[in-house]
This record gives C-alpha cells, structure tokens and sequence, in this order.
C-alpha cells in the first residue's frame, strides 16, 4: 500500500522550517504537496523525495516567520506548476505540434512564472529589500 501523500507527521522529514514551530512547518508542507499531482502510482521513496525537495525549496528563502514562510510556499508551487505546465506541453508538442491545448499550457507556464516573479517582489517589499534597481523589472 503506497503511502500517504504527502508523507505522516511522524516521517523524519517532518521538522522545523528555519525558525518556525515544527506544528507550522508540517501544516505548510503538507498544503504546498497538495498542489502537487498526487500519482497514484508514485513510490514510498519519491513520496519522500518530493517531500524533502519542498522542504528544501522552502529553506532556502530562508523564512525568517510565517509571512515569509507563505510567501515562499507560494513561490515553490508557482514554480512547480510552470515546470509541469512546461513538461506536458513538450509533451504533447512531440506528438501534436499544432495542438491548442499544447498553446494554453504554453500560455499557463508563462502567466505561472510571471506569478512567480511577482511573489519574489512581494517578498523582497516583506523583508525590506526593495529598491529601484531590479534586473527583471519594466
């Protein structure tokens, strides 16, 4: 029997985000893995593998409390959403170039990535960290 999705609250993965009470982290993580496509077929360890990538993904903005921990969360499943946007349309455009499902998920990837962006920003204002110069700015 496949595990759950995401992992138990007793997987060893199960600990603090940054400085945040583990209670929260879990909640946080288990939310964000529900964005995720729950394959019926996925094993016990990619189970846990995705679980440590989100854990991971969200450490590394190094949340400092809950604002930026949601923040984040939302960056990582924008991220994750364009990145499989982005694999079913290579997909299908291997098979059906001219599919206009294939343009929408085209479409989809890039209003998710420019959701992404738009996060970061957030972020950056939460933390103090805005200024008029940015690279990715219009």
């Amino acid at each position: 029997m496949p595990a759950q999705f995401p992992p138990p609250t007793n997987a060893p993965l199960s600990g603090p985000i940054g400085p945040l009470p583990a209670a929260f982290s879990r909640v946080l993580l288990r939310q964000l893995l529900a964005t995720r496509v729950d394959d019926t077929t996925m094993t016990d360890a990619r189970r846990l593998a995705q679980w440590e990538s989100a854990r991971q993904a969200l450490l590394s903005f190094e949340p400092a409390d809950p604002m930026e921990a949601m923040l984040a969360a939302q960056a990582v499943a924008a991220h994750g959403a364009a990145t499989d946007c982005l694999r079913q349309a290579a997909h299908r455009a291997s098979a059906a170039p001219a599919d206009p499902h294939t343009a929408r998920l085209y479409a989809n990837a890039a209003d998710l990535m420019q959701s992404y962006q738009t996060i970061l920003r957030q972020l950056e204002r939460h933390r103090g960290w805005a200024t008029s110069k940015r690279p990715y700015r219009r």
